[in-house]
């Protein structure tokens, strides 16, 4: 690889992961600052049922994973019918 193709080519994937992760990133640092900032305000606010709320994070985040993997599992199901589909209307 020549050193010009490298320097394109870094600088290329540079931009394809700025672009994929930038966006995201910024959703995920708001939502974190959110969180900490609303669990702050509800703690002042009320410390007793803020407790009782921050009990049930680990169910909810148990569910939220395992909607995940249902949803993905079924999506990766329907991806080999529609592939095996296209096999047949061949």
């Amino acid at each position: 690889m020549k050193p010009s193709e490298l320097s394109a080519r870094l600088s290329k994937e540079t931009a394809a992961m700025q672009k994929a992760l930038g966006e995201k990133m910024g959703s995920i640092i708001m939502a974190l600052s959110m969180m900490v900032a609303g669990l702050a305000f509800a703690f002042t606010k009320g410390w007793t049922f803020s407790f009782a709320l921050l009990a049930a994070f680990p169910v909810l985040g148990m569910t939220t994973s395992l909607m995940t993997k249902v949803i993905s599992k079924g999506s990766h199901e329907t991806m080999k019918a529609y592939g095996q589909s296209a096999g047949y209307a061949d």
